[in-house]
C-alpha cells in the first residue's frame, strides 16, 4: 500500500499541507497554476486526499441524504451538507471537515481528479484572506517597467485581451487573471488559470502557436505564461500604480480619466466580497470570522483608500490594434 506524502502549497501566506498517496498527480495540477510565494506564513491548513472509488462509495453510502441541507454555492452545481460533510458537484467528491482547518477530500476513483481539491483550497483561502482584510477582485493583474496595473471588469470587458496585448508589447509580469486580491494598495495573485477568448487567440501568433501545440479547450495555467512569452515571468504580488477599466471598440482607442465617484461606483460591481456574483460564489465550507456589515463597511474604507492615492482610467480599445501606443500612453 502506498504511503501518504506531503505537497505544501504557500498562497500569500495561507499554507496548504496536503497529504496523499496520489501527490505526483497533485504536484503535476496545481503547479499549473501555483506561483512561488515566500509570504510569511498566515495560518495552516491541513488537508488528506484520496482518490478511491470503493473507499468513495463506501463513505456515500453514509450520507444521509433525507437530512442533508441543499447549498445554493455555485452556478449550475450541487452542493450537500449533512452535518460536518459536504457532497460536491453531482457526487463526485466527498468533503470531511474535522474542524476549521483540517480537512479530508474523497474522490470518486476518476483519473486526474483534482478539481474538488482545488475547489476547496480556493474556497478556503478566499474566506481566509476576506478576514484579514483582503478583497476577491474580479481583474487581471500585470507589471509592466515596474508599475503595477490592476484591470478591473465584468465578463466580456476585455480585461484578458488588453492585458494580453499590453505584455505583448514589454518585458514584466503576469500576476493574476480574471480573479485578484487586493488590499487597500498591493494586489496578490489568486490561483486561476486563463481562458483566452477566440478573437485573442485568432490575432495573437503567440497564443495560435500554444494552442497548435496544446488541447484548445483545456484553459490556460497562469504559469504557462513565459511558454507564449519568454519575456514575461509570474509574480505573486505587487503594489498596485494604475486602475484601468477596459472597454472593446471598433476602431482605435481611447484614454479617460475617471472622477472618484466614477472609480467608487465601479469598483463595488467588480469587488466580488462577499459575494461573487458572477460564479454565485458564496459562504460554505469555512465562514468568515467577520461579519457582513463590518465586511461591507471595511471594503467601502478600501474603495475610498484605492481611489485618494491610485490614478484610474477607463481604456477603450479595438482588439486589432496592437496597443503600442496604448501602452505609452498608459506608463
Amino acid at each position: 500500500m502506498k504511503q501518504l506524502r506531503k505537497k505544501q502549497l504557500n498562497i500569500n501566506g495561507v499554507i496548504f499541507n496536503v497529504y496523499s498517496k496520489e501527490i505526483g498527480q497533485i504536484e503535476t495540477y496545481f503547479k499549473d497554476f501555483i506561483v512561488e510565494c515566500n509570504d510569511i506564513p498566515l495560518v495552516t491548513y491541513e488537508i488528506y486526499y484520496e482518490n478511491d472509488k470503493k473507499l468513495f462509495e463506501e463513505i456515500l453510502s453514509k450520507f444521509n441524504f433525507n437530512n442533508s441541507k441543499k447549498l445554493n454555492t455555485f452556478k449550475n452545481q450541487n452542493h450537500y451538507q449533512n452535518e460536518n460533510k459536504f457532497l460536491i458537484e453531482n457526487q463526485d467528491y466527498l468533503c470531511i471537515k474535522n474542524d476549521e482547518y483540517h480537512y479530508k477530500i474523497f474522490g470518486n476513483g476518476t483519473k486526474d481528479n483534482t478539481k474538488g481539491l482545488s475547489w476547496i483550497i480556493r474556497e478556503l483561502l478566499i474566506r481566509e484572506l476576506e478576514s484579514r482584510n483582503y478583497y476577491y477582485m474580479h481583474g487581471t493583474g500585470i507589471v509592466i517597467e515596474n508599475k503595477g496595473l490592476l484591470i478591473l471588469g465584468n465578463s466580456g470587458s476585455g480585461k484578458t485581451t488588453l492585458a494580453t496585448k499590453l505584455i505583448e508589447q514589454k518585458e514584466g509580469f503576469m500576476l493574476s487573471n480574471d480573479r485578484v486580491f487586493i488590499n487597500s494598495n498591493q494586489m496578490f495573485y489568486y490561483p486561476l488559470s486563463i481562458n483566452y477568448p477566440e478573437k485573442l487567440i485568432e490575432e495573437s501568433n503567440e497564443l495560435r502557436e500554444y494552442y497548435i501545440k496544446h488541447d484548445r479547450n483545456r484553459k490556460v495555467p497562469l504559469t504557462a505564461i513565459n511558454l507564449m512569452y519568454p519575456n514575461i515571468k509570474n509574480i505573486t504580488k505587487h503594489q498596485i500604480d494604475l486602475l484601468i477599466f477596459p472597454k472593446i471598440i471598433e476602431n482605435g482607442y481611447e484614454i479617460t480619466k475617471l472622477s472618484e465617484n466614477d472609480v467608487l461606483e465601479r469598483l463595488e460591481k467588480v469587488n466580488f466580497t462577499p459575494i461573487d456574483t458572477e460564479n454565485e460564489r458564496k459562504e460554505w465550507l469555512k465562514y468568515r470570522s467577520i461579519n457582513i456589515e463590518e465586511l461591507e463597511q471595511r471594503k467601502k474604507e478600501t474603495h475610498k483608500k484605492l481611489v485618494q492615492k491610485i490614478p484610474a482610467i477607463e481604456v477603450a480599445f479595438d482588439v486589432k490594434n496592437k496597443m503600442g501606443k496604448v501602452l505609452t500612453k498608459i506608463l
